[in-house]
């Protein structure tokens, strides 16, 4: 009888590689409290359209605050002409104009998708537990005068 993997090694030389790994610092993400606020860093920014055709941005964030937190997924949604209201269009656009200046971009100055990764800001945590993805953080508000690398307490919350 013939061993399976006989074909895969005579095609691969890399198939007796053996990886032993040292698990010893292996570490569960962790929740932070609600309340807790972090310097957030973005990651990965992808664009999206929800069911009814809006478009939105899911930004990803790493904790440089503490590098053993979850990332935190912020979503933007823009206003779909005729379909929201004009409640539902300002909220979005007073989430937008809070996440530019957090980011220390000026109002007045556009922004591309492809310039997010990387940018910095300061935000207030809240706990958030859904089925799919369990127990999280998300960003319960961004902090404002945040684009130093100090502490955001000289910032003013929204």
């Amino acid at each position: 009888m013939s061993n399976l993997n006989d074909d895969f090694a005579s095609d691969n030389a890399a198939a007796d590689e053996i990886m032993d790994l040292d698990f010893s610092d292996v570490f569960e993400e962790e929740v932070l409290p609600t309340g807790t606020e972090a310097k957030l860093r973005c990651i990965g920014a992808e664009r999206g359209t929800d069911k009814n055709g809006a478009s939105y941005w899911r930004l990803r964030y790493a904790n440089q605050s503490n590098e053993k937190a979850k990332h935190v997924s912020y979503f933007l949604g823009f206003p779909l002409q005729g379909f929201h209201d004009a409640r539902q269009t300002n909220n979005k656009k007073k989430a937008f104009m809070e996440w530019k200046q957090a980011h220390g971009i000026p109002l007045t100055q556009p922004v591309a998708l492809s310039e997010c990764v990387g940018l910095e800001a300061w935000a207030l945590l809240s706990q958030t537990e859904s089925p799919q993805y369990g127990l999280q953080n998300e960003v319960r508000r961004w902090i404002a005068g945040s684009k130093s690398n100090g502490s955001p307490s000289s910032g003013t919350p929204f």
